[in-house]
Formats: C-alpha cells, sequence, structure tokens
C-alpha cells in the first residue's frame, strides 16, 4: 500500500490512498501527533483512476514542528508512512500572518570580514549553508560541480532557525566571489536550493555567488530630455540578442550586451546596431528578458535560441548575454549599458515575467518553501493562465514581497527607468501598486506597464490587474490591444485576414478616433498614461507579414501603408510603443510566435534598413514632430476634450488639436480639400514649415499636418 499525506489547513490534513487497495483499509490506519495517537475519523472525498483522496480533521491546529504520520496496524503488521508534507497549508492567510517576513535582509550581507547568509524556508526542519569554494575555481560538467571547497571554509554551516522562520549564519573572512547553496531538510527529504536574493550565480544557476556590491558599477549619468508624463515616451522594443546577431551588425560581441554599446558600426555608410538606435530619436529602449531564463544551457548559446520569457531566476541577469560569463559581468555589464544609453539621452526598460516561472519543481523558491508559490485550481493541479505550465502566486505576502524588492533591485543596482510586464493580468493589483509606490519614490517618472489581459487563471477577476481595472492601479500603463486590432487588424491566425483602419477599412472610423484620443473619452481608460499604443510588438506576425498576407500590394503601397500607421501611432493620444523592425519593414517569413525560431528567422538583417531607408527616415521625422510639439503629448483627458475635434469630410478624417489641423486618409484615392485661409503645412513626408492655401490636395494612404 503507498499513501501520501499532506498538511492542507491548520486542522486539515488529507491524504492520497493509491490504487490497487481495499478501502476497507482506512479502519486500520492510525494517525500520530510525534510520537502519540490522536483521534482521527477519516473521510473519502474524491476517488480518481488511480487513487482515493481521504481527508480528516485534527482535534486542534497544528504547529510547525510536529510530525504527522498514518500508521497501519493490523493483527499481523504495523508500519509508518512517510510524514504529512506541508502542503496547502502555506497558501492560508493564517500561515502569511504567522510566517511571512519583512525585514530587508534576505540573501548575503557581505562585509570584508565576514557573510551573513539568511534565507526564508519556515517548513524545513533544518537548514545548512554549502559553501563550495571560488567561483573561479569551480568547473561545471553536465551541470554538476566537479572541484572540492578550496578556500579554506568549511563546507557544511548549519543555520539557526530564527523570527518568522528565518534560517542565518555569520560565516567570518573575506567571502567575496564564494559559492554556494542552501541544503533543506524537509521531515527527512534533502533538497538543494540557490539564493533567490543573491547578485549573481556560476552558469545555469547551479550555485548562488557572493559578490561586494562595492565593486559595482556605479556612475551615474542622467539622460538630458526629461520626462513629465508617460505621454512624453517613444518606447522601442528589442531582442538584445536579435538586435546585434546577424553580420551586418558589424558588431564585434554579437548577441550580447556589451555588443548593444558598440558604436561606430555601420554598413554601406548606414548606421548599424546602438548608432542606429540613437539617430532614431526615441526616449526608450525596451529589452526583452535579460533575467536568467531557463530555455537552454548557457554554453550553448550560439546552438539554441529562445527570447527568454522562462524565468530561472529574477535576481540575476542571464549568462549567455555576457560576452563573457563571470559573477560580476552578471551585474556590471546590465550596468554598463543602461550608463552608456542614458550617456546618449536614452533609457532603458526591462521585459519582466512575474507571472510564471520555467519549471516549477526546479525553482528556488519552491525548493525553499514547496507548495507557497504557484496557485492551483484543484488541490494537485496548478493552474495555468501563463498557458506555460504554472503561474506565480503573486499575492502571497512572501512572493509580493519578493516581486517589489526585485523591482526596487532593478532600479537601484541597473538604473533603469521603466518595467515593462509580461502577462501582468495574472499579477495582482495589489502587488503592482506596491511596486509603483515603491520606485516612484526612486525615480518618479519611471514607467510602468504590461499586458493587461484577463488571463484564465484561479485568481479572482477582481483582483486581476487587468486592464479593465485600470482605474484601480492609476500608475500602470496598458497595451491597447483595441489600438492594435482597430489600426492594424486582428492578430490571431484565424483572423489574420481581417483589416484595419491603417489598412484602409474606412468602417472603422468611429473606433479610430476614440483610439487616437488615447482611448479615455470612451471611458475604456482612466487617463491617456494608460493607452500604450502599438500594432506590432515581438508576438504574433510582424506589421509587414501581416499585411502582405492581407493584401495584394506592390513595393511602394507597401511602403506607402507602413508609414500611414506609423503616422497614426505617433499622432495618436497616449504612449507610442514601436517594435524594433517595424520602421524598416522587417518580415519573418509570416512566421507568427518566433519564441524559439533560431537566429535565421529572429536576427536583424541591417541591409534590410538600407534598402528601406526612405521608410526609417519618416519615422524619425514623426518621432521630431511628436516630440516638437506638444499637442500629440497632451497631458489629461481634461485638455483631450478641450482641445480635440473631428470632423469627417468624404473618407477623409480632419483631427483638429488646438492650432494643429491634421488630415488622415486611409484610402487609396487622392482627395482635394479647400483651405479656409493660408496655413503652413508643418509635416508632409518630413518636418517642414510650407506656407499652403487654396486647394490642398492630400495623397492616398497619408498624413498631413497643417498649423494655423
Amino acid at each position: 500500500m503507498r499513501i501520501e499525506a499532506y498538511i492542507d489547513d491548520y486542522t486539515l490534513l488529507q491524504f492520497k490512498i493509491f490504487k490497487p487497495v481495499d478501502v476497507g483499509c482506512l479502519s486500520y490506519l492510525h494517525l500520530y501527533r510525534d510520537n502519540s495517537e490522536i483521534a482521527a475519523t477519516f473521510q473519502i472525498v474524491k476517488e480518481s483512476s488511480d487513487a482515493y483522496m481521504v481527508k480528516t480533521t485534527l482535534p486542534r491546529p497544528c504547529k510547525y514542528g510536529e510530525v504527522y504520520r498514518l500508521m497501519y496496524k493490523s493483527q499481523s503488521e504495523q508500519h509508518y508512512f512517510p510524514a504529512a508534507k506541508w502542503r496547502h497549508i502555506v497558501a492560508t492567510e493564517q500561515f502569511d500572518r504567522m510566517f511571512a517576513y519583512q525585514g530587508d535582509d534576505l540573501g548575503p550581507q557581505y562585509t570584508k570580514t565576514s557573510t551573513t547568509f539568511k534565507v526564508w524556508a519556515p517548513t524545513a526542519n533544518q537548514v545548512s549553508l554549502h559553501i563550495l569554494g571560488r567561483a573561479e575555481q569551480l568547473q561545471l560538467k553536465s551541470g554538476k560541480l566537479l572541484s572540492k571547497n578550496t578556500d579554506g571554509h568549511d563546507d557544511f554551516y548549519i543555520m539557526e532557525r530564527g523570527n518568522k522562520g528565518v534560517y542565518t549564519v555569520t560565516v567570518q573572512g573575506d567571502l567575496d566571489l564564494t559559492a554556494y547553496v542552501y541544503e533543506l531538510n524537509f521531515n527527512g527529504e534533502h533538497t538543494t536550493a540557490i539564493d533567490p536574493y543573491s547578485y549573481s550565480c556560476l552558469a545555469d544557476a547551479s550555485a548562488s555567488v557572493v559578490l561586494n556590491p562595492a565593486k559595482f558599477l556605479h556612475n551615474v549619468y542622467r539622460p538630458q530630455s526629461k520626462i513629465a508624463n508617460y505621454q512624453d515616451a517613444v518606447i522601442y522594443e528589442l531582442s538584445v540578442r536579435d538586435f546585434t546577431m546577424d553580420p551586418t551588425s558589424q558588431v564585434h560581441d554579437r548577441g550580447k550586451l556589451s555588443g548593444m554599446i558598440e558604436s561606430n558600426t555601420g554598413i554601406y555608410g548606414r548606421e548599424t546596431a546602438f548608432a542606429y538606435l540613437c539617430s532614431l530619436g526615441v526616449t526608450h529602449v525596451q529589452l526583452m528578458p535579460v533575467l536568467d531564463f531557463d530555455s537552454y544551457k548557457e554554453a550553448d548559446y550560439y546552438t539554441s535560441y529562445n527570447w527568454g520569457y522562462d524565468p530561472k531566476q529574477y535576481n540575476v541577469v542571464e549568462g549567455s548575454y555576457l560576452a563573457k560569463d563571470t559573477p560580476y559581468a552578471r551585474v556590471n555589464d546590465l550596468r554598463r549599458l543602461v550608463n552608456v544609453y542614458h550617456q546618449h539621452d536614452l533609457r532603458v526598460n526591462l521585459d519582466v515575467v512575474f507571472n510564471h516561472v520555467g519549471h516549477a519543481d526546479d525553482y528556488a523558491w519552491e525548493k525553499l518553501v514547496p507548495y507557497y508559490n504557484y496557485r492551483y485550481f484543484d488541490e494537485e493541479y496548478l493552474s495555468n493562465g501563463s498557458f506555460c505550465g504554472n503561474e506565480l502566486r503573486s499575492e502571497a505576502k512572501m512572493l509580493r514581497k519578493y516581486i517589489v524588492d526585485m523591482c526596487v533591485r532593478y532600479v537601484k543596482i541597473f538604473d533603469i527607468d521603466g518595467l515593462r510586464f509580461d502577462l501582468m493580468g495574472l499579477l495582482d493589483i495589489t502587488t503592482m501598486n506596491e511596486i509603483a509606490f515603491m520606485v516612484k519614490k526612486i525615480k518618479p517618472d519611471f514607467m510602468l506597464y504590461g499586458e493587461g489581459w484577463n488571463m484564465p487563471t484561479v485568481l479572482p477577476d477582481d483582483k486581476k490587474a487587468m486592464m479593465y481595472h485600470n482605474y484601480k492601479m492609476p500608475e500602470i500603463g496598458f497595451f491597447n490591444d483595441c489600438y492594435r486590432d482597430t489600426i492594424k487588424g486582428k492578430t490571431s491566425l484565424d483572423q489574420i485576414m481581417d483589416i484595419g483602419y491603417g489598412l484602409g477599412d474606412v468602417s472603422k472610423v468611429q473606433l479610430a478616433k476614440d483610439l487616437l484620443l488615447g482611448s479615455c473619452m470612451n471611458g475604456k481608460l482612466r487617463s491617456l498614461s494608460q493607452s500604450v499604443n502599438y500594432i506590432e510588438c515581438h508576438d504574433n506576425m510582424t506589421f509587414y507579414d501581416k499585411m502582405v498576407r492581407c493584401e495584394n500590394l506592390d513595393t511602394f503601397w507597401r511602403k506607402q501603408r507602413t508609414k500611414f500607421c506609423l503616422a497614426l501611432i505617433m499622432i495618436s493620444q497616449g504612449v507610442p510603443f514601436i517594435h524594433c523592425g517595424q520602421e524598416f519593414m522587417r518580415s519573418k517569413g509570416g512566421a507568427d510566435n518566433t519564441y524559439n525560431a533560431g537566429d535565421k528567422v529572429n536576427a536583424i538583417n541591417w541591409y534590410d534598413a538600407i534598402k528601406n531607408y526612405d521608410v526609417v527616415n519618416y519615422f524619425k521625422e514623426l518621432v521630431k514632430l511628436r516630440r516638437r510639439y506638444k499637442e500629440f503629448r497632451l497631458p489629461s483627458n481634461t485638455a483631450v476634450a478641450r482641445s480635440c475635434h473631428f470632423t469627417e469630410y468624404y473618407d477623409i478624417l480632419l483631427y483638429q488639436i488646438n492650432d494643429l489641423l491634421i488630415f488622415i486618409n486611409p484610402t487609396c484615392y487622392e482627395y482635394k480639400y479647400q483651405l479656409p485661409g493660408e496655413r503652413h503645412l508643418i509635416f508632409a513626408d518630413k518636418l517642414q514649415d510650407v506656407p499652403v492655401k487654396g486647394e490642398l490636395k492630400i495623397p492616398p494612404a497619408t498624413v498631413l499636418v497643417l498649423q494655423e
């Protein structure tokens, strides 16, 4: 007979009896607390194909340290089953009240003479610190450490259990660059965990590493331009790997963080990589995930591929993005990138994936506190709103604290300027608001935005950080999927033939008006800063590939439609968001979701930027237009209501903002409009100032901007 027993609440013990078994065996089962039998009545509550689930109510609430065991006792035999595991009891409010720790000293606290290690593991019976040795002396083979401790320290240190289940030990001496792991004992079951609060690790997260924070880069460069509100930003999304991996980038450290700051690169007299980025005029560069991910061994970088939306650690930078993987490079390479970008008036936002992890069983927090970290829609099945196998229980007090702590760390250590949250609708509202409160104390102009979809999770709808609850999260922006679907057309493969207003469907003009006003006049969003306006991001087909699939256009019309949609984004109220390559008609051969499709599909071919440099120049001029005229960056809903007006002229839309008059022609026909007096044409294909009067010609698929 095989039994697995679990403590699921302070007075609830449940166990599975695996088939084949006679349920009459329940009469021979006895329950023991430590070494004393306690009264228990067993009730079958569920049957599956392989087991029965049985529950019993404990006579009094259980306490930490007590061991509950079932014994089979008959006339012919008796034996104990393995001790009951603390399971869903850790997800109760009472558990958080008893054990949630609010100190700011978890992880290694380094000094030159000693290091104190603290780890939260309240359900462990014993925790030991295992010193592995100096990081540079350790080698890996097949993921296993080979060399033994050679630094003069003992291998193991028994840690002392303290308040709230925090285990502590202080090791004397200078432990800079010392590798370590935690060894945990749960009623005889042993496991090893890395430290979720360390600053660095060995390759593939095989061990954590102590660092001296005094050796972190601390140069602070402030961007020259001021960002009064989110609307002042122009966000440009890219992948560290994709941006420089192709040889046409002319970058030496291709696909690396260091390659992202190499200067003076170009081909045929045109800029590539960082030089190109600086030339665009955008304000914020959003880096797709750069924190440690789980897709492949870091040494296999050039033969494997993944975007990194499968987190391994939130506290450490991905090793395969380093030109040379050393413990300090995992801090300083990213910090150096941010420093250089700030010197060139570019801010840096990080794409973070706090909604799930790559492998649930292998995540450090799950090893430290089993069953605490994930949501379950049944006692045994993980909630999977992420569609990646698991989702983090952000509403748990210690997970919430951890997420907030990491966000604050990114600002303090890396000096970043914003965070984009993957599947933010799986996080809870309170966590998002706490993040906003903490990071904006450090940087008032810090940006926070994410995907606010309503995902299928067990988290109640009223707690989800989804777009519908924007009024509860005033500091958080949301990717405006209505903008994407209306201007470009739907993106899912089953609706890929749907065309939007930007591709000529004039029947969507009323929706387009709302979107041009930042979705704040129709009640969809609380404020302009919450509308992240986009038609392309790393997900789904590129805009160019969608356009090719939907319409049979020649090269001229493809360029014209690309320019037109770029213009709509840049003249809309709210926050413009551009995906790398959108401005030079990037193609992925029609592929939809290329997260693991490899460099051949994903790497930027910089010849495309040269081939379509007229579109690139048009985008640069749009950026100048937006940044020069505050009318495209109105500060409030009140200002929109006071300043913005629409008039329809046949299929042309006239959009007036104070003394600016914008002619929007989504059709494939030229229109003529009789101006009431002299105006100044300030934008056609570029910024200009040309007096115009009388008859104005409005070319097809064009945006013109005039000023009184």
